[in-house]
């Protein structure tokens, strides 16, 4: 005897199960006003933490480094120093999985 496949419900959305977030909780996906006051210490939070976690690193260190004695020295421009130090770290938050 074949079997019918279930039809997918989705899930509650109404009363009885409250949004976690502030986001959700608007319900228009943009950013409410508390997530647009902690934006700023989110930011810094996560700059504070990318510059410990490369500190840490002898070979980061060492390019970061060079990277400015290079720019300071004048063998590279600064807006080329900049573009190569970005892509660096995109590059290296995407492999992390960070995006």
């Amino acid at each position: 005897m074949p079997t019918t496949p279930r039809k997918r419900t989705a899930p509650a959305t109404g009363p009885e199960q409250a949004p976690a977030t502030p986001r959700a909780r608007a319900g228009r996906g943009r950013p409410g006003l508390a997530d647009l006051i902690t934006f700023p210490v989110r930011v810094s939070q996560g700059l504070a933490h990318d510059v410990a976690v490369t500190a840490r690193n002898p070979e980061a260190v060492a390019y970061w480094g060079g990277l400015a004695a290079l720019a300071v020295v004048g063998a590279l421009e600064w807006p080329v120093a900049a573009a190569a130090g970005l892509g660096v770290a995109v590059a290296g938050a995407v492999r992390r999985g960070r995006s």
